[in-house]
C-alpha cells in the first residue's frame, strides 16, 4: 500500500466498533492519504450520516 500515490480518503465513524487507532493506521500506511472522523455514526456512516459523508466526500474530490 506504501506505493500507491493515489489520494486516498480514509473515514472512521466515531462510534465504529473498529478502533480510531486502526483507522488511523491504514492512512498512515498511503502516501497520500486523508484521515476524517464523522461524529455520531458507526461503520457504516454513509448510511448514518449522509449529509456528512456526501460533504467530506465532495470536499475530498474537490467539489466544493
Amino acid at each position: 500500500l506504501k506505493s500507491v500515490s493515489a489520494p486516498v480518503l480514509v473515514i472512521h465513524g466515531d462510534k465504529d466498533l473498529q478502533l480510531e487507532k486502526a483507522s488511523r493506521m491504514y492512512a498512515d500506511i498511503f502516501s497520500n492519504a486523508k484521515f476524517q472522523v464523522i461524529q455520531n455514526a458507526g461503520h457504516f456512516s454513509f448510511s448514518e450520516q449522509p449529509e456528512t459523508f456526501a460533504r467530506v466526500v465532495s470536499e475530498f474530490l474537490g467539489k466544493k
